[in-house]
């Protein structure tokens, strides 16, 4: 398994930028792969450049899954990583590009629109609403109450 003192002899990171450089070339490390991530290759094997950067800055594998704060897969900065659960990960994902309203958790129902979240994959109605801002509101407050943030904007 790789170590913290063979990740950083064979390469630099850098915090601010989210980049790795390998220090023998001092061109930028890795790909871009089919998902969108940053891919290093390092003694055979492949790792993901944002779970190397948490590796890199801490000297320990993250015990749950990273999360770009953000959403952007290619901003490794250590400020946009965060461990996460699954739910965690799920509530900081953006509305989904079917959604026609463009606000994550509400849907139109009849005149009202309805606010929704799920929770142990079940989805769970937290109420129908006069506009779209309070559905938005009562969904932001909800993920909240369950994950403990709302990190989308």
């Amino acid at each position: 398994m790789l170590t913290q003192a063979e990740l950083k002899s064979q390469l630099l990171y850098y915090k601010d930028t989210g980049m790795f450089i390998w220090l023998k070339l001092g061109n930028t490390a890795g790909y871009v792969d089919k998902d969108g991530y940053r891919i290093i290759k390092l003694n055979q094997k492949s790792y993901r450049a944002h779970r190397l950067a948490w590796f890199y800055v801490y000297g320990v594998w993250p015990s749950k899954q990273i999360d770009h704060i953000d959403n952007n897969k290619l901003n490794n900065t250590i400020s946009n990583l965060r461990e996460a659960t699954q739910s965690q990960q799920n509530s900081n994902r953006p509305a989904l590009n079917r959604n026609l309203l463009g606000v994550k958790g509400v849907r139109k129902h009849g005149k009202k629109y309805q606010a929704l979240i799920c929770k142990d994959k079940k989805q769970i109605v937290i109420g129908s609403f006069d506009t779209i801002e309070e559905a938005d509101y009562a969904y932001r407050k909800k993920a909240l109450e369950l994950y403990g943030e709302y990190c989308y904007e």
